[in-house]
């Protein structure tokens, strides 16, 4: 008897829900929109992530316009489930929308940080059953081999050493977020003498997301995210066992300095010499190496793609961050993005520009370079 009674007050549940639904859909959009609304606010109300999850879905189909407490809302709801990826959407969502004058802008910068953790871990686990079970798909072949041995190859040591980072409170073209500092690295490490080709990327992952492969496989690869980025270097670790990774923002600097110098751009006071820019590209990314290196013999800081570092961003992180070892904020949203590219004005290839991007955002001026800890 219990039983039957548990199960008729589950079958009456389900058909009022039914009901409502069908009576909701009946009712004109302005009324659907305004009683969604009291479900969703009378969900969170109750913490109830089931029901908000349900019914905030149909709300959106109705409206774009969400108060910034319901939208937050279903980003916790969805971190709170474990589903990482559609959580950091919704958190993107949210951030875009509010910026840093929303109610819930630092916790969210700090959801947003949980979130890719969790997304990072749920990977790690499911990469290793794949690999434990022998599903990795590994590029091979001679050529492949041959394309990843010169990457290492390549490689640039750079010795430690003390700098100025940020630009000038004289220099006119100076932003906001560069304020001079100084920033001691305290061990040497090594950084690619060129940027990620194509050939590169297609030795490691399954197929060339590049705008512009019209350049040709020596040109960089582009239209990759910062996510997109990590993938590849996870990859990249499985096939050469070495353990490659971002520079720092901080790394990126002295190097693309020389070593450190007052610089203006990556080499020297010419950009024209050191890359490319939007007045010398002709509207497209080259072969690198083509332009003139710079003092440690690395080439296109100045320009040709615009490339993603490891830190996130913070307008003031230069203000508040440490001398030694800078490696960016614990939390936020957006990732650096240094040097100049095809697409934009020389200004932008200065050595202090700072560029920032959604660590989701593909761009046919985006690629990244590689270094490594010795």
């Amino acid at each position: 008897m219990i039983k039957i009674s548990l199960f008729m007050r589950l079958l009456s549940t389900m058909i009022m829900f039914l009901f409502a639904g069908s009576a909701l859909a009946e009712l004109p959009k302005a009324a659907q929109i305004d009683r969604y609304k009291t479900i969703v606010l009378n969900a969170i109300k109750k913490k109830d992530c089931s029901r908000l999850l349900h019914n905030i879905g149909k709300l959106e189909q109705l409206t774009e316009r969400l108060p910034e407490s319901m939208i937050y809302a279903k980003a916790k709801c969805l971190l709170q489930a474990g589903e990482s990826e559609k959580a950091i959407e919704a958190l993107e969502d949210y951030i875009a929308r509010v910026g840093s004058d929303g109610k819930y802008y630092q916790q969210a910068l700090q959801d947003y940080t949980r979130a890719e953790d969790m997304r990072a871990s749920q990977r790690q686990k499911g990469e290793a059953k794949a690999y434990n079970g022998g599903v990795v798909e590994l590029k091979e072949g001679r050529w492949a081999e041959d394309v990843l041995t010169k990457l290492e190859e390549e490689m640039v040591r750079v010795q430690p050493g003390c700098f100025e980072m940020g630009s000038s409170p004289s220099d006119p073209e100076r932003g906001i977020d560069e304020t001079q500092h100084k920033v001691c690295l305290n061990k040497p490490f090594l950084i690619a003498k060129y940027e990620v080709t194509q050939a590169q990327w297609d030795a490691v992952m399954p197929s060339n997301p590049s705008a512009m492969q019209g350049c040709g496989l020596d040109c960089p690869v582009e239209r990759v995210s910062w996510r997109d980025v990590q993938r590849f270097i996870k990859k990249l670790h499985v096939q050469t066992g070495r353990n490659y990774r971002l520079p720092t923002e901080a790394e990126w600097e002295y190097a693309c300095r020389s070593g450190g110098k007052s610089e203006k751009y990556c080499g020297g006071d010419f950009p024209d010499e050191l890359g490319w820019n939007k007045g010398n590209s002709d509207h497209k990314t080259h072969t690198v190496g083509q332009k003139q290196a710079n003092g440690l013999g690395i080439f296109d800081m100045s320009g040709n793609v615009s490339e993603y570092v490891e830190d996130r961003y913070a307008e003031d992180y230069y203000q508040n961050g440490p001398t030694d070892d800078p490696k960016g904020p614990e939390v936020g949203f957006s990732r650096v993005n240094r040097g100049g590219s095809w697409r934009y004005d020389a200004t932008d290839s200065r050595a202090s520009k700072r560029h920032q991007n959604k660590p989701g955002r593909r761009g046919d001026f985006l690629g990244f370079r590689l270094a490594m800890t010795l």
